[in-house]
């Protein structure tokens, strides 16, 4: 039997204030009790503030994943926030704020529930082979935030499983889905902004080494074998572009694929290819846990 949602007060104003003024990078945050994506309203507040600017919402009507994808966001049951962001690093590494924004949410959910959860690439988190949360990341040449990154996070935290969308029950899953205490969205949203805020001052003063140790310990990918199409291609093994056993990750959190031969078999000691960008379309095994 599915778990009862722990349903607590909206996120008022008073609370932003309090959670985020600490915070040195961020200098403006606003908080809305709907829109219909906190990605399009950043960035257009993006175009007349400075960056280090943080949108929140209790409910999107029109969220949005990756490739345009909708995002499941209903009234005061996750967090759905945007992040505004120009980073002191190079733009060639801002690749990277994806991961990052996702290892953040990692934290906070360890940190408040002590669940085990995993990463998959590019940009979710998993918990016992169920998504629980995603991160989306727009950058770079938008007009409304020129040289900046919108980065979207989304985590699911008191659905039920019959709350879900009838095609995401069997592969989503919450916070009060998997942990037996309540739900807190103030301590929640602190720990995540906290987490994320140590992630951007070590980037930013390390670059990309100082997380990779950390992406690579929470990978869900490293040593499996693994279909990738092209960004925009999803759930078809016939759809793999390309398919290879994942034996490292890049520097920017990229995969590193030994390539299957050409008969589809494993080919240990073939030339390693590195994988950037796409979508995993499937995983041998497949992922059945965080």
């Amino acid at each position: 039997m599915d778990k009862q949602p722990h349903i607590d007060q909206p996120l008022t104003q008073h609370d932003l204030d309090r959670i985020c003024d600490p915070l040195p990078w961020l200098g403006l945050w606003r908080r809305f009790d709907s829109v219909a994506s906190t990605q399009e309203v950043a960035a257009g507040l993006a175009a007349t503030h400075p960056e280090g600017l943080l949108v929140l919402a209790d409910e999107q009507t029109a969220g949005r994943g990756r490739q345009g994808r909708s995002w499941d966001s209903p009234r005061g049951a996750g967090l759905w926030l945007s992040l505004v962001l120009s980073p002191a690093r190079p733009r060639e590494e801002w690749p990277l704020l994806t991961s990052m924004g996702a290892l953040a949410l990692r934290d906070a959910v360890r940190l408040i529930a002590d669940l085990g959860t995993g990463l998959k690439w590019p940009n979710d988190l998993y918990c016992r082979g169920r998504k629980m949360a995603g991160v989306l990341a727009d950058a770079g040449g938008a007009v409304e935030a020129p040289g900046r990154v919108i980065l979207g996070l989304g985590l699911n935290l008191t659905q039920r499983k019959a709350d879900f969308p009838p095609a995401l029950r069997g592969s989503a899953t919450s916070l009060a889905l998997e942990w037996s205490e309540p739900v807190d969205r103030r301590r929640i949203l602190q720990a995540v902004l906290e987490r994320f805020t140590h992630r951007l001052e070590r980037f930013e003063a390390e670059g990309p080494a100082g997380q990779r140790a950390d992406l690579e310990e929470a990978s869900l990918l490293l040593g499996r074998r693994v279909g990738i199409g092209p960004e925009g291609e999803t759930g078809l093994a016939g759809e793999a572009q390309w398919t290879g056993r994942v034996v490292e990750l890049g520097p920017l959190g990229e995969l590193i694929l030994e390539p299957d031969d050409a008969s589809g078999k494993p080919g240990r000691g073939r030339t390693r290819r590195s994988v950037a960008s796409g979508m995993v379309v499937w995983t041998d095994p497949p992922i059945v846990g965080g």
